[in-house]
Parts: C-alpha cells; sequence; structure tokens
C-alpha cells in the first residue's frame, strides 16, 4: 500500500517542485500564477509558505539564483556578459549589472577578472590533483533517495547519513545489491554563501522508493555526463573541480547541458577528514 504523505512531506515536495522549476526557467518571468498552479498552492499561502520553509522570498531567490548563476558562466564560460544577462533571465545588461553589484559588490566585469585571477591561478591549477582521463557515457534516468541539507559540503556527516537511509531501505525490504552512493551538489562554493549551499545526500536504486520523514525521493535525469575520476585528498577537491571547469572543459568546447551533476563515491566516507584520500567518479552533464 502506498504510503500517506504527512503534511510536512507534502508541502517540501511541493516546494521543491517550484524551486526546481525557477531554477531551470531564468531565462523566463517569473509568473506566480504558473508557480501557484505547479505547487497546488494559492499565491498568497505560496509565498509565506516558501519564505517559512527556505528563509528567502521568491523574488529573492529568483535574483540570488540568476546572479549565482552568471557568476558560474562569468568564471566557467566565455559567454559575453550581455549574453548572459539573456540567459539568466534579463532583458538588459545593466539589469544584471545593478543585481550582481547589489549581490556581490563588483560589477560583472570586475567579478570575471579578479576571481578568475583568484580561482584559477597556478598554483590551483597545477598543483599535483589526481584526474584520470574523463570518459563519456549515456545514463538512464535513475531512482534516489535522498536526504538534503544546508551549509558547505565538508560539514555534512556523510557515513551517518548514509546508514539512515540503508536503515530505511531495508524498513521498506528493499534489496542493498545494486546501491550507489551519490552526493549532488547544486551550488557552487565558489559563488554562493556557505548558509545558501544546498546539497543531497543520495543513494541510488533500481527499485521504487516512498519518502518518509526528511528522507526524500527523486530522479536524476538521464543523458549524456562526461565523468571524472578524481582520486586523491578531499582538500584538493575544490582544485579538481576548478581544473576541470576551468581548463578541461573549456579545451575540449564541450557544452554543458542546464542539469546538474553529481558524485559517485567509491570508497568508505567513514571519518573522512581533509587529508582523506577519496575516490569519487565525478559526473557532469553535457549536450
Amino acid at each position: 500500500m502506498k504510503k500517506v504523505l504527512t503534511t510536512e512531506e507534502n508541502y517540501r515536495q511541493r516546494i521543491d517542485l517550484v524551486m526546481q522549476y525557477i531554477k531551470d526557467n531564468l531565462d523566463k518571468d517569473t509568473d506566480i500564477l504558473t508557480l501557484s498552479t505547479l505547487s497546488g498552492f494559492s499565491p498568497f499561502h505560496l509565498h509565506r509558505i516558501i519564505k517559512a520553509y527556505t528563509g528567502e522570498s521568491i523574488g529573492s531567490f529568483v535574483v540570488r539564483k540568476r546572479v549565482e548563476t552568471a557568476a558560474k558562466l562569468l568564471l566557467y564560460s566565455t559567454m559575453t556578459i550581455s549574453d548572459i544577462a539573456y540567459r539568466v533571465g534579463y532583458n538588459v545588461p545593466t539589469s544584471l549589472n545593478k543585481a550582481f553589484a547589489k549581490h556581490y559588490g563588483i560589477s560583472p566585469t570586475q567579478y570575471r577578472h579578479s576571481r578568475k585571477m583568484e580561482i584559477f591561478n597556478k598554483d590551483n591549477i597545477t598543483q599535483d590533483v589526481i584526474i584520470e582521463p574523463y570518459s563519456i557515457v549515456d545514463l538512464p534516468m535513475t531512482n534516489i533517495i535522498y536526504i538534503g541539507s544546508r551549509g558547505h559540503y565538508r560539514i555534512r556527516d556523510y557515513h551517518s547519513t548514509y546508514q539512515s537511509l540503508i536503515s530505511e531501505l531495508q524498513r521498506q525490504s528493499k534489496s542493498l545489491d545494486a546501491i550507489s552512493y551519490l552526493g549532488i551538489f547544486y551550488d557552487n562554493p565558489d559563488v554562493t554563501c556557505d548558509d545558501r549551499l544546498y546539497n543531497e545526500i543520495c543513494i541510488s536504486t533500481q527499485e521504487d522508493i516512498e519518502p518518509n520523514g526528511n528522507i526524500e525521493v527523486k530522479r536524476i535525469p538521464g543523458g549524456k555526463y562526461i565523468v571524472f575520476k578524481f582520486n586523491d585528498k578531499l582538500s584538493k577537491l575544490d582544485r579538481a573541480y576548478n581544473q576541470i571547469y576551468g581548463t578541461i572543459l573549456t579545451l575540449d568546447e564541450f557544452q554543458l547541458r542546464d542539469s546538474y551533476g553529481f558524485e559517485k563515491y567509491n570508497n568508505d566516507l567513514d571519518h573522512t577528514n581533509p587529508n582523506s584520500k577519496i575516490k569519487i567518479d565525478i559526473h557532469i552533464p553535457i549536450e
């Protein structure tokens, strides 16, 4: 028998739908009636429920995601500032300039030059980061069970979180034979402040799972991914991402797909610290 969702679980799923829709449609005007229809909440209640659950109004969330997406494109693409403005939903570049300066305190041009120099300096790019040659895979849509959290990925208790997910799979009498341990990180710590970083610790499964409390379910989109194998200390993971986005993807001219990537963990994350050597398959969606 299908589990009846609690009010909190139901609300959270409907809010997640709204948040994901906004992220996927930054280049469009945010229509409160569309969001209301999508969520099943009236416009009056939708504003208040999202503010209660996220700490942000709908308008603040939209602006933040637009300028943060613009910041990533400034760092990791060669797009002009005008093209970036249109890509994230501003009809004129001056509107992006104003919102960007209010959020980051500097103009998009200043951000592009100063942050690229800071992130992609010689030490960060060349310092003995072990990334094996990449491969390209075409993956089917994948079921996941997950627990979401806000904050920097370094402060997550991966081991305890995975134990909770495993316990839930066992409670639902699901097989553990073909599961994988994953992490989804929607925000880039180079452009988003720590208290707004959102991430999900996940287990993939071939079976259908019911949500329960803070344990939720959804699917990772299928499609083409470029996979980088990281086999090094956790403290070097940020530099690995900078090398991937700042050098490899740019030089090989891959077109990034508007979707989120994920990490697959190939060793136990119990008692992990910055000096722990970890094996991660970094999946980045491409066209």
